[in-house]
């Protein structure tokens, strides 16, 4: 096998060539042995650049199939789909295959996140990846398990789209909110607060409180966490009970949690 790929195979002959023509220069041959060598020096360089050319499709790689690829096809703000293929020649001794995948490690492992598989005859896979948050990346990895090790793809890339946050909300007897944001949706905290209007009794079942149609009350958030606050919240003196909702805004929108049905505990 010529050792050189096809552009260093064409300086190879090259220099080859030089060097005979100072040989012959060195012994007086030049006339003699010029149009001979070169000829001869003509054919060895074409005949290695079309093994070049057999060789090297310009893949990188000689022109041959990947063993294992992956790739994304439909990405959402909580889902990703996922599919794979496996050369033929590793699908006869594998034992196993699938994906790793990982928000924090761009190197997923089988100790971050592992989605076994089932390829069809034909060595292609699809699968679903789904509770994912929205707005943050993600990093893929395919495997076929060997008799002689793992092999592995590329990493595969993605983030999830964008989206208002999501929240849960617990009401304490310390007259608090307790959120806890499932899901914030790829973007950064500008404000929290509550929304409410007293609850006469003569409110809709179906009411949802916003900020357009309730009384809005920007909050003074103690953080536990990125996640995760609590909020003091007050009961206007007039009313026993209000229905409102929390609410956080970040720039891709604001998310609202359910409706809350609340007292002042502590007055």
């Amino acid at each position: 096998m010529w050792p050189y790929s096809g552009t260093c195979r064409l300086q190879a002959v090259k220099q080859m060539f030089m060097n005979l023509i100072e040989r012959c220069n060195e012994n007086g041959f030049r006339k003699l042995y010029l149009g001979s060598l070169g000829a001869i020096l003509f054919v060895f360089g074409f005949l290695c650049m079309l093994s070049s050319c057999s060789e090297d499709d310009g893949t990188g790689d000689g022109g041959r199939t990947p063993l294992l690829t992956v790739s994304l096809v439909d990405i959402g703000r909580k889902s990703a789909v996922i599919e794979g293929i496996i050369a033929e020649n590793q699908r006869l001794e594998m034992s196993e295959c699938g994906i790793y995948w990982s928000a924090d490690n761009p190197q997923p492992t089988a100790a971050d996140n592992k989605v076994v598989v089932d390829p069809d005859s034909l060595g292609a896979f699809r699968l679903e990846l789904d509770n994912l948050k929205g707005g943050t990346t993600y990093y893929v990895k395919g495997f076929v398990s060997m008799p002689d090790g793992v092999l592995e793809s590329d990493v595969q890339t993605f983030c999830t789209l964008t989206g208002a946050p999501e929240l849960d909300v617990f009401i304490s007897i310390t007259d608090e909110f307790q959120v806890t944001i499932t899901d914030l949706g790829g973007g950064e905290i500008l404000e929290v607060g509550y929304c409410y209007v007293p609850d006469d009794g003569s409110v809709d079942s179906n009411f949802l409180p916003d900020v357009t149609n309730s009384v809005r009350v920007i909050g003074d958030p103690f953080f536990l966490s990125s996640t995760r606050f609590n909020m003091r919240y007050s009961v206007p003196a007039d009313c026993t009970w209000c229905i409102g909702r929390v609410y956080v805004i970040t720039e891709h929108g604001i998310g609202y949690s359910s409706v809350l049905n609340y007292r002042s505990h502590i007055r």
